[in-house]
């Protein structure tokens, strides 16, 4: 397996810090599904490692889990006359970083962690990195005749994925052999899932291509789509290299 880059391991190198703060926490062991949440985000650091398909499906578990707060409080007299008040933690999993907001109903207390919502951009970039080191085979993909002409079916590898000013993540293709178009060569494509916001392992799906210029430089893609040429959808499948 390849070693990912620094970049495309940040976001589970982030959830495996905040599970391991959120344990820190909790280090009396009083809260079990807090504990269950940073046992969840070690659990997916290690699966993401063996390219396991579980993983986006684990982050977003995890992500999802840290949202709602759950409190309830009683409260009254003791016979002697002496007031009493006890407050329980039903559910909060919140790894480390918390803002609650909601609504107090009594002595039940709902209320939400926005925080985690923060984590949707480390959520999506894990799901494009992961594909990052797979295989890719491109077929025509359409009922109609595909304006890219008679180059398929072509194969390639994932080699990085570029973010759009738009926040849309493309897979960077380098393909097997360069791709001739109006008479001019290019090696590398961007793919974009035309129907979802996501690539899935071993599973057909029809992808928006990009055609990237031979001047422009593969380490340093720019972010905006007119720097690219768009000629048709294609067909494509990923599957993990052996």
């Amino acid at each position: 397996m390849k070693t990912p880059r620094f970049r495309d391991q940040f976001p589970i190198i982030a959830i495996g810090c905040l599970s391991a703060l959120g344990l820190i926490d909790n280090w009396q062991l009083t809260n079990i599904p807090m504990l269950l949440v940073s046992i969840l985000g070690f659990v997916t650091v290690a699966l993401y490692y063996k390219q396991h398909h579980l993983v986006s499906l684990l982050v977003k578990i995890w992500m999802i889990a840290q949202i709602p707060y759950i409190e309830f409080e009683t409260s009254g007299t003791w016979e002697n006359g002496m007031f009493f008040s006890q407050t329980w933690t039903i559910w909060h999993t919140s790894q480390f970083f918390n803002l609650h907001f909601g609504l107090n109903l009594g002595s039940l207390t709902l209320e939400f962690n926005p925080i985690p919502l923060l984590y949707l951009g480390v959520y999506h970039s894990l799901r494009a990195s992961s594909l990052v080191g797979h295989l890719v085979h491109i077929n025509p993909g359409l009922k109609r005749p595909n304006k890219l002409g008679k180059v398929f079916p072509m194969e390639g590898a994932v080699i990085d994925f570029v973010k759009m000013g738009d926040k849309s993540r493309w897979l960077v293709i380098e393909l097997e052999k360069d791709l001739v178009y109006a008479n001019k060569s290019f090696q590398h494509v961007l793919a974009l899932p035309r129907d979802s916001k996501h690539f899935k392992e071993d599973k057909r799906q029809l992808a928006m291509l990009l055609l990237v210029p031979s001047k422009l430089a593969i380490e340093n893609l720019p972010v905006t789509k007119k720097s690219y040429l768009f000629v048709d959808y294609a067909g494509t499948k990923f599957t993990k290299k052996q």
